[in-house]
């Protein structure tokens, strides 16, 4: 496996020097660097010493006379992130990350969100790269500084949660504000607003240090805190478009089932006291049921009757649903001995179903349900990893709490780690303890492809979308075709990986005497690793996109297509390839005449010599793409 520099390793190679070099270089050159990132993946990965790091893995040639323009484990790079105006403690284990998330505010300010093992959470302004309506000295600025430019806004405190004793399991960035939840199921809005103008921002650039960290502030007094069931092992949000805010939320635990709720909804006043803690008339409903317990006693209902009255009531205070929630899971059914079986959530994502299929799922009386004053998007599903292997698919709009599949995955049963949702329809992404990755149709529970060369843990997942296409030249009819979406992974070997994605063939299967349903076959490839990097120090626990879509040239595009371009053996069987059409294609000029040939035997004996040379030269190109 390939593996690039160590970020602190004083065997730099030529790729580092180079782009030290720009680093230093006149503004031209800076400009020159900065317009290169805008070719690249941006990722942003922490670790378990709170250090941020800046990875990008370029999908284009920075160098005209380089003939190599997919993404390889040499030219990625894995940066350090020095936050200006941070705090002077030296990063330790106690500021380690949990998660990250990446957003834009409502001033137009990109920031990223860190929150640490210390209940803090830092809101940093990063830029990477030349953003709209950022000033060309301040990106010739940053790059001459030879770093990426990072600076601190706020720190935002969580007093509810106990540092070392509970941990993150949720955090996004809201245009208003943060939001992050802890596993103890402190829910917290923290609202943030700018502190000063644009054109104040730009009359104080020549005094930056004095305005670090006065960016945005807190509005203390429109600070909302929600009070979720815990312990919660993971929180994930939903957004109907990358750039937009996030509408919906859902969170389980291993004791916790799994509950939708609407953000907005919850993050507004009840109407009412009755609502406040989810006590929906609490107290009159208690009055009933001694009123009844009463009644019935003088009916003369034996203890059997009355057991069965309170469970119902027990059944139906369950169904209730506190402010901002819209949809809970029901509990698993007891086991063969008549004991309640636990959730057993460990990860969670929200996935988009089939068109053909979200319609046969749903009646016309679940679907009367379903457009009830608290929608649900129809095609949203929920998928869960179990501690135990499974993975579990929920409809929260077809109005059914119970799950409607269940899936082994691991052949093992090996506990699942981390799951994400794919960027081709009906995928998911599923990993284990012990370093699998597979991909899997959430729907029927197949597995498409696996990956292979990860010896950790995977501690993250982050599908990115196919690179954009160069536009077409002048004269061209303007068609490009699509390139297959990629997938990058950090892991507790110390390594962030991206790694390339499979298209599964399409099947027809015919859904219940309807039209042809299209669904992804399984596939006999696997995902490669395009290209890695090596972190040097602490494993990375987190990693999140900036959401820049980079552009390719035609030929890389062609490249990503075939899932070439897997370190130097694939790089040099296919120059080899190339070598060998070259010279099938080269007119032939002359022979070497043999002693003991004349006449037409020598014709023919030469036909019969390129006839086998050929026919070997194909078997071993057969050999070589084996």
């Amino acid at each position: 496996m390939t593996m690039s520099t160590y970020a602190s390793s004083s065997n730099a190679s030529m790729e580092d020097v180079t782009a030290t070099s720009a680093a230093l270089a006149p503004p031209a050159a800076a400009r020159e660097q900065q317009r290169d990132r805008q070719s690249c993946y941006n990722l942003y990965s922490a670790d378990t010493n709170g250090d941020v790091f800046l990875v990008q893995f370029p999908v284009a040639s920075s160098s005209s006379s380089s003939s190599s323009s997919v993404p390889s484990s040499s030219a990625a790079t894995y940066e350090p992130v020095p936050i200006r105006g941070g705090r002077k403690k030296a990063s330790s284990s106690e500021r380690a990350a949990q998660k990250l998330a990446y957003g834009q505010l409502a001033d137009g300010q990109r920031v990223l969100a860190i929150a640490r093992r210390d209940a803090t959470i830092d809101v940093v302004s990063v830029s990477s790269s030349t953003e709209e309506g950022e000033s060309e000295a301040e990106t010739v600025k940053v790059v001459e500084e030879g770093q990426v430019g990072a600076r601190l806004l706020v720190t935002l405190n969580e007093p509810r949660m106990k540092p070392g004793l509970q941990r993150w399991v949720g955090l996004a960035v809201h245009s208003r504000g943060i939001v992050a939840c802890a596993s103890s199921g402190a829910f917290t809005f923290f609202p943030l607003a700018s502190s000063y103008s644009k054109e104040e921002e730009e009359e104080e650039e020549e005094e930056a240090e004095k305005v670090v960290g006065q960016g945005v502030e807190l509005a203390e007094a429109e600070v909302v805190r929600l009070e979720l069931p815990g312990p919660l092992q993971q929180l994930v949000f939903h957004r109907e478009g990358a750039s937009e805010d996030p509408t919906h939320f859902a969170y389980g635990g291993e004791e916790v089932p799994l509950s939708l709720w609407d953000l907005n909804k919850a993050l507004s006043e009840a109407p009412g006291p009755e609502n406040v803690d989810g006590q929906h008339g609490g107290s009159e409903a208690a009055g009933e049921v001694v009123a009844e317990d009463a009644q019935a006693k003088v009916a003369g209902e034996n203890a059997k009757a009355r057991k069965r009255k309170r469970q119902a009531e027990a059944r139906q205070k369950n169904k209730e649903l506190v402010w901002g929630e819209i949809w809970r899971a029901k509990n698993l059914p007891n086991d063969a001995l008549s004991l309640p079986q636990r959730a057993n959530i460990v990860c969670l994502d929200f996935v988009r179903g089939i068109d053909e299929e979200d319609e046969d799922d749903l009646s016309e009386g679940k679907r009367q349900q379903a457009t009830a004053a608290d929608a649900i998007p129809a095609k949203l599903h929920v998928v869960v990893g179990t501690r135990t292997g499974l993975v579990r698919v929920y409809h929260p709009s077809s109005g059914v709490r119970k799950h409607t599949s269940e899936h082994h995955i691991f052949p093992d049963a090996s506990p699942v780690k981390t799951m994400t949702s794919g960027c081709s329809p009906g995928e998911i992404f599923v990993s284990d303890t012990s370093g699998k990755l597979f991909a899997v149709e959430w729907s029927r529970g197949k597995t498409l492809y696996s990956y292979k060369d990860i010896t950790g843990a995977i501690s993250g997942l982050v599908p990115l979308p196919a690179p954009q296409a160069a536009e077409p030249k002048s004269g061209a009819k303007g068609e490009t075709h699509a390139s297959l979406p990629l997938l990058a992974s950090t892991s507790l070997d110390r390594m962030v990986r991206l790694h390339s994605t499979v298209p599964p063939p399409v099947a027809q299967v015919k859904a219940n005497g309807k039209e042809p349903v299209k669904r992804p076959a399984v596939s006999n490839k696997r995902g490669q690793v395009i290209a890695s990097v090596f972190t040097g120090g602490p494993a990375a626990v987190a990693c999140v996109w900036d959401g820049k879509v980079p552009t390719i040239e035609e030929s890389a595009e062609d490249n990503l297509r075939a899932g070439k371009g897997n370190g130097e053996g694939a790089e040099s069987e296919e120059e080899d390839d190339d070598e060998d059409e070259i010279w099938e294609e080269m007119d032939q000029v002359g022979t070497k005449m043999r002693k003991g040939n004349s006449g037409g035997g020598k014709a023919a004996e030469e036909e019969e010599e390129e006839d086998e040379d050929q026919e070997a030269k194909k078997e071993q190109r057969a050999k070589r793409r084996r």
